[in-house]
C-alpha cells in the first residue's frame, strides 16, 4: 500500500506558514445555484471560459472530450454520457471488453517519482490533457473544477491512509496533518492516483490550447442542464440533485474548526488555481 511521507521539514512549513498566512486570507466558496455572472467566473485565464446560461446550440454530433479532475464529481458525468451512447473519460479508456486501453505513464511526470512518494500508474482518464498527448481541435472539449479548499477534504479519506488512526479520534487534526504532509509529497506528484494535482493543469491541451467548457462543481445541475442544451444532448439527459453529494468522512470535520494556517497551506500550495479560478 502506498504511503505519504510522514514528518515535513519544520522549517520549511513553517516558512510557508508564515509566507501564506501573511499573504492570503480564507474566502468562502461561491454561493451554489448563483446566476451572477462574475461569481461564475467568466474572467477566466488561458481563453477558457465558463458556461453561460442560454448559449445558442450548435448542430450535432460531437466528438466531446472530457477532462476529468479527480472529485469533482466526474465519474457521475462519465456514467450520465455512457446512458446515452457517448463515451467519455473511464468509458473511453476500456476496450469493447471492457478492459483498460494500456496507457504508458506521461515522461513528463517521470520527475515527481520518489523513493517514499510515487505512483507507477494514474488511471488514463486523471492524466491532465496536455500530459496525455490529447489536442482538443475537433472536439468538444469540457471539465468541471470545484472551489480549491473544497477539493481537498474528499481527499483525506482517499489517499492519507497513515492518517486513518488519528482521523477516528480526531478528524479535524487528521486534516491538518494530511495538508502538512502535502509540502513534503509535493502536489504536482503523480502520487495517490494523481489525486493531488492542481486543477489549472487539465485546462489546455497537449498544442497549449485551452478547454471549451469549464463548468463549477457549486453550479453542477443548472451548468449540465445549460451544456446539454448548447450541444442539443437529450433533454433530462443529466438531471442532477443541485445539492453536490458529502462523503461521510467529509461530515465529521468542520470547516470553522480547521485553523487558519492550514487554511493558507491550501491557498499557497494551489495558489495558481485559485489564480485562475477566482475562487
Amino acid at each position: 500500500m502506498r504511503q505519504h511521507r510522514t514528518g515535513p521539514n519544520a522549517l520549511a512549513v513553517a516558512f510557508i506558514f508564515a509566507a501564506a498566512s501573511a499573504t492570503v486570507a480564507a474566502e468562502a466558496a461561491p454561493a451554489p445555484g448563483s446566476d451572477d455572472a462574475e461569481a461564475l467566473g467568466l474572467g477566466l485565464r488561458g481563453g477558457a471560459r465558463f458556461l453561460t446560461r442560454g448559449e445558442a446550440a450548435p448542430p450535432t454530433p460531437h466528438d466531446f472530450f472530457f477532462a476529468h479532475i479527480p472529485k469533482t464529481g466526474g465519474t457521475t458525468i462519465e456514467i450520465l454520457f455512457n446512458r446515452i451512447g457517448i463515451k467519455v473519460g473511464i468509458y473511453k479508456s476500456r476496450d469493447e471488453r471492457g478492459n483498460y486501453r494500456p496507457v504508458e505513464m506521461p515522461a513528463s511526470f517521470a520527475a515527481n517519482y520518489t523513493e517514499d512518494a510515487h505512483s507507477e500508474w494514474c488511471s488514463p482518464w486523471h492524466i491532465p490533457p496536455s500530459h496525455a498527448g490529447v489536442s482538443f481541435e475537433n472536439k468538444v472539449s469540457f471539465t468541471i473544477v470545484r472551489f480549491e479548499w473544497s477539493i481537498r477534504k474528499p481527499e483525506l479519506g482517499s489517499t492519507s491512509y497513515i492518517f486513518n488512526e488519528m482521523y477516528e479520534t480526531d478528524p479535524t487534526a487528521a486534516f491538518e496533518c494530511w495538508v502538512e504532509s502535502l509540502v513534503d509529497v509535493g502536489v504536482y506528484s503523480t502520487v495517490d492516483d494523481c489525486h493531488l494535482l492542481p486543477q489549472h493543469m487539465y485546462l489546455t491541451d497537449v498544442n497549449g490550447s485551452a478547454i471549451e467548457n469549464v463548468i463549477r462543481f457549486e453550479h453542477l445541475a443548472e451548468d449540465m442542464a445549460a451544456f446539454a442544451r448548447k450541444y442539443s444532448l437529450p433533454e433530462g439527459a443529466f438531471l442532477l440533485s443541485q445539492a453536490p453529494r458529502t462523503q461521510e468522512h467529509e461530515k465529521r470535520i468542520d470547516p470553522a474548526d480547521i485553523g487558519p494556517a492550514t487554511v493558507a497551506l491550501v491557498r499557497f500550495l494551489y495558489r495558481a488555481d485559485y489564480d485562475a479560478f477566482d475562487y
